[in-house]
């Protein structure tokens, strides 16, 4: 009985220990993670941001809100959406504002009739892939109208014969042409010379140029509303190359599209902070709507990436605004029309430039092998994307300087702020319905950039 009783007892000792050593481990624990967070104040926020930005991501590209095109009920869906995540972080509504809300105007392209566009050589019939292979030209105050043509076409791959066309002509411009040629002053001067071409196809990258909004048919801006223009289509390389090798054939198509005036909202939230000065962080959440086969373009990396960024900066600094600084957060629309919502803002006079440095998100969320791209273009911008670089690739991201021209940022560069976009050009799924987040976004890049920004803004 004795033994049984030591026996017993010596389990009881052995097993006291047991927890008190995993306590111990248990407190070292808890120490080390406490040490850590008060290091790195930081790496608390992890715990909850994927979860708020995944949250984000798939409300903003769901099938409700049809790919958020300034005009649509999609596009209001999303502005209801951003203005209500606002109000529960705790931003406050700017008095120029109406609870978040700046009303705007913008031009949208309506389709009417399906486009198309056909190339037939030889009894063969090469068709091609509206927005994918052609797209008309894109280009603000230029007007639009219905085009239908037929026709042999005109190869010009030479700077020296640029106006070297008749009236009725279809002419293909390549790239070797109009190379350092901006495309809406070339078009002016052919609109001077009194004579123009029925169509001019472009060789481009269209994805990369400019605005979204199309306008088929170019009119002189200064020009009389009464004369004419001329259709202007932009192609894809791979389309141009084909219509090149069969110089013979005869070209095919019709654009049937209109440009409608829409109204819609960009929405602003303000932290307030001791400080009088701070940032503001802009990202557009319109995207490219819904295509002619009645499939969506979520545009999950262009831009709700940005969007849900942007809510989850602003939730964090809300909780945790250490320099005390004051915060503008800008969630713009009608930037596929051409950058309407931020330009609006940037010219109001209503955010002090002087005391204002702006961060824009465009496609942040790429994978990691996709360059942040951070961009700049006067000198002060670009002392201060100087500055930023090597704290965005201190996550281990590929950051490195560009001039890239054809975001929110723009606006607020050339009314005079001090600005920089974190863009990541990934355009393999651009405005296309395969935008989405199991695609083309990278959740812990999203992480990597939201930490990015935090520290920006903290120093």
């Amino acid at each position: 009985m004795k033994k049984i009783a030591k026996y017993v007892l010596g389990i009881t000792l052995l097993t006291i220990i047991g927890i008190i050593i995993i306590l111990s481990s248990q407190n070292v624990g808890q120490l080390e993670t406490t040490v850590e967070a008060v290091e790195n104040p930081i790496a608390s926020e992890d715990q909850w941001v994927k979860a708020e930005l995944l949250s984000h991501l798939i409300k903003l590209t769901s099938e409700e809100m049809g790919g958020r095109l300034i005009g649509t009920m999609g596009n209001q869906l999303a502005t209801d959406y951003i203005a209500e995540e606002m109000k529960l972080i705790g931003l406050e509504a700017p008095n120029f504002t109406n609870q978040y809300r700046m009303q705007i105007s913008a031009k949208t392209p309506v389709t009417h009739t399906p486009s198309f566009l056909e190339l037939t050589f030889d009894d063969q019939v090469f068709s091609f892939q509206f927005g994918t292979a052609f797209m008309p030209y894109i280009a603000r105050n230029y007007i639009q109208s219905k085009c239908a043509f037929e026709s042999k076409f005109k190869v010009i791959d030479d700077p020296e014969q640029l106006l070297s066309f008749n009236d009725e002509e279809v002419v293909l411009y390549t790239k070797s042409a109009i190379e350092g040629y901006r495309i809406d002053l070339l078009f002016n001067e052919v609109m001077s010379r009194g004579r123009h071409p029925r169509v001019l196809l472009i060789e481009s990258d269209y994805q990369h140029d400019g605005y979204f909004v199309v306008s088929p048919y170019v009119k002189d801006v200064t020009a009389d509303e009464s004369q004419d223009g001329f259709a202007v289509i932009k192609l894809s390389e791979s389309a141009t190359q084909l219509l090149i090798s069969h110089k013979e054939g005869v070209i095919k198509g019709e654009i049937d599209m209109s440009v409608e005036t829409v109204e819609g909202e960009s929405l602003i939230g303000f932290l307030d902070g001791p400080s009088d000065e701070g940032f503001v962080i802009v990202a557009h959440f319109d995207h490219a709507g819904t295509n002619q086969d009645g499939t969506y373009n979520p545009g999950a990396l262009d831009n709700a990436s940005g969007t849900s960024l942007l809510l989850a900066l602003a939730k964090g600094l809300s909780s945790n605004n250490p320099e005390g600084l004051d915060f503008y957060f800008v969630a713009a629309n009608g930037e596929e029309e051409g950058l309407v919502g931020s330009e609006k803002i940037a010219y109001s006079g209503l955010i002090d430039k002087t005391k204002f440095k702006v961060i824009n998100l465009d496609m942040v969320g790429a994978p990691l092998d996709v360059p942040v791209l951070v961009t700049a273009n006067t000198e002060s911008s670009k002392a201060f994307a100087d500055y930023c670089l090597p704290i965005i690739q201190a996550e281990a991201l590929k950051a490195m300087p560009s001039e890239l021209g054809s975001s929110d940022h723009v606006s607020f560069e050339t009314a005079g702020f001090v600005t920089i976009a974190l863009v990541q050009m990934d355009t393999r799924f651009y405005h296309t319905p395969s935008d989405t987040i199991e695609n083309a976004v990278d959740l812990e890049v999203m992480q990597r950039i939201y930490r990015s920004v935090l520290r920006i803004v903290a120093r």
